[in-house]
């Protein structure tokens, strides 16, 4: 039986960049763990850099290939929570 996705979901799935809410959304975790835990630690920072904007400035935001971000956590998730 085929599994019914919500709205969210199926969007996720077609964006090709992500903001920091989309990827609140997609792995169910507050903006201070995400920070804490992957995007500010070291140990992921260098991985994920390629695929990453971080802000440089007040009026900037984090944004994120959605592709390759998915992948990254996907294959580390036990590393990152």
């Amino acid at each position: 039986m085929l599994q019914e996705k919500d709205f969210t979901t199926t969007l996720l799935e077609y964006k090709t960049l992500w903001t920091m809410y989309d990827l609140m959304a997609h792995t169910n975790k507050s903006r201070n763990t995400l920070l804490k835990k992957l995007l500010l630690n070291p140990k992921h920072q260098s991985k994920i850099a390629e695929f990453t904007h971080a802000p440089t400035h007040k009026n900037d935001q984090w944004s994120f290939v959605a592709k390759y971000m998915k992948q990254y956590i996907e294959e580390n998730h036990n590393q990152i929570f």
